[in-house]
C-alpha cells in the first residue's frame, strides 16, 4: 500500500455493520432486513426472560440427576402429584421461605419446573388427569370478582396490611420519631428519586426486589413505619426505615 492509498483508508468513515464495496464506497443500507420481516411472524423467544429460564434449567438438572432426564415422558405425569408439589413450593415462598432447603433452588423456580413437566405431559399425551369433578357451573371466577368489588365499595379505606417488612416493628416507636417530621423540613418530597441501602438483617423478601431495582425508587411519603417507596422498574410499594434511604446523587 502506498502513501496515497493509506491516506484514502484513513479518511474513510466506516459505519459499523455496513459492508464496504470495492473502491471504498459504502453499500447503501437496506430499509429492512429480509430475515427480520420473516422472523417477526415466528415465536419471539427474545421476550422470555433469560435468568428465570436458566434457573428452571438448574431445577430440571437436579431432577434429571435424581430420577433421570425426561423420565416424566416415559412414566407419565399425574396432575395431582404436581399440583401438590407446586402448591407446597408456592405456599412456602408466600410464607417467607425463598429457598427450598432440600435443593438450594428458589421455591418459585421449583414450582415453574413442575409446571414445565405438567405442560410437557399434556403435549406428550401421557398426563393422568385426576383433577376433581367440576362444579356444574364451573369455578365462576367472575362472580367472586364481583363480590370482591362490592367489598371494596363497602370498605373504601383499606387498612395497611401487616407484611413481613412492615410487621417487624414500628420504627417510630423504637427508633424514635422520623427526624424530618420533627424538624418540619423533610429530606424528600413525593416524586424524588432515592437510593436504598438495606439494613444487614433485612430478609430476602425485601432484599431481592430491591436488588432488582438496583437500589433505587420513587419516594411517595412518610408512613407510620418509616417511608413509602415505589421500587424502580415496578409498581410495588415498599416501606423502608429512615436510615435506609438517601437522596440520589444530583437529586437535591
Amino acid at each position: 500500500m502506498n502513501v496515497a492509498d493509506a491516506d484514502v483508508v484513513r479518511n474513510i468513515n466506516i459505519t459499523y455493520g455496513q459492508p464496504m464495496l470495492r473502491g471504498g464506497k459504502m453499500n447503501k443500507k437496506k430499509d429492512s432486513n429480509p430475515k427480520e420481516a420473516l422472523g417477526v411472524k415466528k415465536v419471539p423467544l427474545h421476550v422470555v426472560p433469560s435468568k428465570p429460564l436458566l434457573e428452571v434449567g438448574l431445577a430440571m438438572m437436579e431432577g434429571g440427576r435424581k430420577y433421570g432426564a425426561h423420565n416424566y415422558r416415559q412414566i407419565g405425569v399425574r396432575m395431582s402429584t404436581y399440583y401438590d408439589a407446586i402448591m407446597r413450593h408456592v405456599v412456602s415462598w408466600w410464607e417467607g421461605e425463598d429457598i427450598d432447603p432440600d435443593s438450594g433452588i428458589h421455591h418459585l423456580v421449583k414450582a415453574m419446573a413442575c409446571l414445565f413437566v405438567v405442560r410437557d405431559g399434556m403435549h406428550m399425551g401421557n398426563c393422568i388427569d385426576d383433577r376433581p369433578i367440576q362444579y356444574p357451573d364451573g369455578i365462576n371466577m367472575n362472580e367472586f370478582n364481583k363480590l370482591a368489588a362490592e367489598l371494596i365499595i363497602k370498605y373504601p379505606e383499606c387498612v395497611k396490611p401487616f407484611t413481613w417488612h412492615t410487621g417487624e416493628y414500628n420504627a417510630a416507636e423504637i427508633d424514635g420519631p422520623i427526624p424530618e417530621l420533627e424538624a418540619g423540613k423533610p429530606r424528600f418530597i413525593k416524586g424524588d428519586m432515592v437510593c436504598i441501602k438495606l439494613r444487614s438483617d433485612t430478609g430476602d423478601y425485601t432484599r431481592q426486589p430491591v436488588d432488582l431495582s438496583n437500589g433505587t425508587g420513587i419516594y411517595m411519603g412518610p408512613s407510620d413505619t418509616g417511608h413509602e417507596v415505589i421500587l424502580a422498574g415496578s409498581f410495588k410499594h415498599y416501606w423502608f426505615y429512615d436510615d435506609e434511604l438517601s437522596p440520589m446523587e444530583g437529586g437535591e
